[in-house]
């Protein structure tokens, strides 16, 4: 069995704490969960991670690979190297994909509250309540799809 480094004690305690925060943030508020990082020294080492920063860069890889592939593609995200960047490179990588997938994010939802803004109206204007308008349109589209009325009793 090979002897454990002070870099690895090092690197297991600073997963242990990130565990700990990660437990905390999920114990703050009913109904959170959350993934915990494996602490076996082996899993990492597997990964030629042995040290706090090459955990650090690791991860860095990860969140910016998943980052790009969000913002962009995820064939654009395998075309870059991101191995070969520096931390900065991919600082500012990750920071420039996460600022289109917020600003993305939020186009959603601001076009989301316009059409729930819409569908209110329309429900008010015909009298009637935004579950059943809901209802009668999802009933309209699966007629257009399905066709008649007796097929419509099978999907409802």
């Amino acid at each position: 069995m090979n002897a454990i480094t002070k870099d690895q004690i090092a690197l297991q305690s600073h997963i242990e704490a990130l565990n700990a925060k990660t437990q905390e943030w999920v114990d703050a508020e009913e109904g959170r969960w959350a993934g915990m990082l494996t602490t076996d020294l082996k899993h990492w080492a597997d990964l030629g991670v042995t040290t706090v920063a090459q955990f650090t860069r690791y991860h860095l890889l990860i969140d910016c690979y998943y980052a790009v592939a969000d913002a962009y593609s995820k064939s654009y995200a395998r075309s870059l190297d991101l191995a070969s960047m520096t931390d900065q490179e991919l600082d500012d990588l990750l920071e420039k994909a996460c600022s289109i997938i917020e600003r993305e994010a939020k186009e959603f939802a601001d076009q989301e509250a316009k059409e729930n803004a819409r569908l209110d109206q329309l429900a008010s204007e015909i009298g009637t309540d935004r579950p059943t308008l809901d209802r009668w349109m999802q009933d309209a589209i699966a007629y257009d799809i399905y066709g008649t009325d007796a097929e419509l009793a099978y999907i409802s």
